[in-house]
């Protein structure tokens, strides 16, 4: 991309800085994929999900059977209840937490669920002290 641009736009750089984040893995420190199986989407943390719509999602995928049903069974496992519904703040400040750690982010929905927890009592803390100032 680099060496594109630099010829299509008369040598000048895209871009200044590079950010680069870790690699993003589930709970148990397995790489995210599609061919596993184990990918969240976030949005899917953000509203949550149920353990029904978790598995309609992977059926309507491109899993063979076997895969399915071991992507399945990860599911059920990992999320007996289907996903709880985390917000936008928590899953923002849970993704800032886990920039502490180096090469990896093993990303756990618990550990998300707790930072909503806390975001909810950051904002009645707040209110608490609008309301009486």
């Amino acid at each position: 991309m680099v060496f594109m641009s630099q010829e299509l736009c008369n040598g000048q750089l895209p871009f200044k800085e590079i950010f680069l984040h870790a690699m993003v893995r589930d709970a148990h420190g397995r790489k995210m994929s599609k061919s596993l199986g184990n990918v969240i989407d976030p949005l899917d943390v953000i509203y949550g999900i149920s353990i029904e719509d978790l598995h309609k999602r992977l059926e309507d995928g491109n899993l063979d059977s076997k895969e399915l049903s071991t992507a399945k069974a990860g599911q059920r496992r990992d999320y007996p209840q289907g996903i709880p519904e985390c917000g936008t703040d928590a899953l923002r400040f849970a993704l800032m937490a886990y920039t502490t750690q180096d090469r990896a982010i093993n990303l756990d929905v618990l550990r998300v669920r707790g930072y909503r927890f806390f975001c909810n009592k950051i904002w009645q803390g707040v209110r608490f002290v609008f309301f009486c100032f």
